[in-house]
């Protein structure tokens, strides 16, 4: 199985720390985002790939520095369009299924194994602010909508930006239309794909989504939290 790893985007909201820096190369209790990602997903991917954009050189430097024993490809999104569209240039590169995980969350290798259990899977968590994220509303542990930012309460699970899927998802891609902010949305292509496909919700048992510059110590004090307890 292969896994991508979206690494690409220049992070605004987390301004000023990302204007000299990619997001992925944030540190986190004196690691990288991007070490939390490979280390995850390194033992379970026969090949790993990783969009690059925004301070590419950075994030291939770092990579090729600290695990030169892996096999990695560097695919760069030129245009800042949306998830949607870094999926979409991978198309020439997927053998059949991969997960796909964002380079500057945090997740655990077994929530990996767990969505990679399923041919379409997104990982969901419960949270106490959902109006700030992309909402998942399910029915019998299978994915009926995603909501972004939504003004009225609709669910209190919300998406993780970790998915199992295969190439069928390009096919959800090319019918999409650009969303109100210019950008193709890959949740726009989950939908699509639910419509004919059974797309699993999976709870998380550890995920850690890093949005703000606030979230970073948050983040460490949850790592560390986690650590001791393991």
């Amino acid at each position: 199985m292969q896994a991508v790893i979206l690494a690409a985007g220049k992070s605004t909201r987390t301004y000023p720390l990302t204007l000299t820096m990619p997001k992925p190369l944030l540190k986190i209790a004196n690691k990288a985002i991007l070490k939390y990602s490979l280390e995850a997903v390194k033992e379970m991917a026969d090949e790993i790939i990783i969009i690059v954009g925004y301070k590419k050189d950075m994030i291939k430097d770092f990579v090729q520095k600290n695990y030169p024993e892996l096999k990695i490809k560097f695919i760069e999104q030129k245009e800042q369009l949306g998830t949607g569209h870094a999926v979409s240039i991978l198309k020439g590169h997927i053998k059949d299924r991969f997960v796909l995980l964002m380079g500057d969350n945090i997740y655990s290798k077994g929530d990996i194994r767990e969505i990679a259990k399923h041919r379409y899977a997104i990982l969901v968590k419960k949270v106490k602010n959902p109006e700030s994220f992309g909402v998942v509303i399910e029915k019998n542990g299978i994915l009926a909508d995603i909501i972004e930012k939504p003004k009225k309460f609709v669910s209190d699970l919300v998406n993780c930006a970790l998915y199992s899927l295969d190439r069928e998802i390009f096919s959800a891609l090319e019918a999409i239309k650009l969303s109100e902010r210019g950008e193709y949305e890959l949740t726009d292509a989950l939908k699509y794909l639910s419509e004919e496909e059974k797309i699993y919700c999976v709870k998380t048992s550890f995920c850690l989504l890093i949005s703000y510059p606030q979230d970073l110590p948050i983040a460490e004090r949850e790592l560390k939290k986690k650590q001791m307890e393991t």
